[in-house]
């Protein structure tokens, strides 16, 4: 799986995730299914992200905006870091309905004042 990121992240800002899929012979694969959710460190779900399913496609974009890239209260720094979790199934020349699991973080930069 390739994971390119189409923008900068800010604080409630707009990113796009531009995610491919892969074989384990580095071929594009159509997956079974696509889900994806989006938590902070802690593992807490981020803006009801949970389970959300994608129409299975080679190539899939993930738009993350407003709520969906907070910084938490507590937070003292210039990056909060969030996590996608991508996983479902595919069908490969070594078995059909595999599962596989990708997780990528992200920083999220804090800023000063919001308009």
């Amino acid at each position: 799986m390739k994971v390119s990121l189409a923008t900068q992240v800010s604080e409630e800002g707009t990113a796009i995730f531009i995610v491919g899929f892969e074989d384990e012979d580095d071929q594009p694969v159509t997956p079974n299914s696509i889900k994806w959710k989006l938590t902070d460190g802690s593992g807490t779900v981020i803006n009801n992200r949970d389970d959300v399913a994608v129409s299975p496609a080679t190539q899939i974009n993930i738009v993350l905006s407003g709520d969906d890239l907070p910084i938490s209260n507590g937070f003292t720094g210039d990056a909060e870091k969030a996590f996608v979790t991508i996983y479902g199934t595919y069908n490969s020349n070594y078995g059909s309905n595999l599962p596989y699991n990708h997780q990528f973080d992200f920083p999220i930069a804090d800023l000063v004042a919001i308009p």
